[in-house]
């Protein structure tokens, strides 16, 4: 996504934390953002760390018919932990755009730029993410592990890591 369609995503961040809070029971803070910090409005450089580590961070827009379906963030190099070599931060598609399918062709033209090892994690409770990770990955990959672990902030966490051909470190 170039950095001059980074207001599209945005646009969309307030939506996918809406989204996950019906997952992780978070509550907004008094200026009604699902944020952890007590900010009054979200600034446009709240995510240009994105577009500052070319080869490292990447941000995709997901279109459907020249329309924003979504965005997914993913992460290499130096910013990912253990030993996957891409990550999927985040994933967000919005609600009229899921079981068309985008979601999901998203994903795979995603792993298949970049073969080589992959992680994604989603919040246990969003059953719904879990599928179509279990299914994409599995779609993608063939063999995929999964495990659960508790976040940070003590959310159980489903991890699903899977290596494709190809590249690797």
């Amino acid at each position: 996504m170039p950095f001059e369609r980074r207001h599209v995503l945005l646009n969309l961040w307030p939506l996918q934390l809406h989204e996950l809070a019906s997952h992780s029971g978070r509550l907004p803070n008094r200026h009604g953002l699902f944020e952890a910090e007590d900010v009054e409005t979200y600034a446009p450089e709240h995510h240009d760390s994105w577009w500052k580590e070319p080869g490292v961070l990447f941000p995709y827009l997901i279109e459907v018919d020249d329309l924003p379906a979504g965005f997914a963030l993913v992460a290499e190099g130096a910013r990912v932990r253990e030993d996957a070599e891409r990550v999927v931060w985040e994933y967000f598609v919005l609600a009229p755009f899921r079981g068309s399918g985008a979601a999901h062709a998203a994903a795979a033209a995603m792993f298949a730029e970049s073969p080589g090892p992959w992680q994604v994690d989603a919040l246990v409770r969003n059953e719904r993410a879990v599928r179509f990770w279990r299914r994409t990955m599995t779609e993608a990959f063939g063999a995929v592990d999964e495990s659960t672990y508790a976040d940070d902030d003590g959310s159980s966490m489903r991890r699903f890591r899977a290596q494709s051909p190809g590249r690797h470190r």
